[in-house]
C-alpha cells in the first residue's frame, strides 16, 4: 500500500529497514528502495512512498527539521 501525494514542511529522510518499497518525488522517476536505502525528501517537495500489494515493506521516516513540522496531503499517487 503506498499513501497519498504529500509534503514536509522540514523535509524528509526515509530509511527502508525490510522488504520492498518504492519512493516517488514528483516529476521524477520512481525509486525502488531495497533494506539500508535511504531516500531524501526536500523540504515543502509533492512524494509518496510505500510498499506494492504484493510486497511488505517496513521503513523509519524522520523528519529532518523538528521545528518545521506542517504536513500538507493531496490526492492519490
Amino acid at each position: 500500500m503506498i499513501n497519498n501525494w504529500h509534503t514536509h514542511e522540514g523535509g524528509q529522510i526515509l530509511i527502508a529497514t525490510d522488504g520492498i518499497g518504492y519512493h516517488q518525488i514528483e516529476g521524477e522517476p520512481v525509486q525502488v528502495l531495497y533494506p539500508g536505502d535511504v531516500a531524501f525528501c526536500p523540504p515543502g517537495v509533492k512524494h509518496w512512498h510505500g510498499g506494492s500489494a504484493d510486497t511488505s515493506f517496513a521503513h523509519i521516516a524522520a523528519n529532518t527539521n523538528s521545528e518545521l513540522t506542517e504536513l500538507e496531503w493531496f490526492g492519490r499517487a
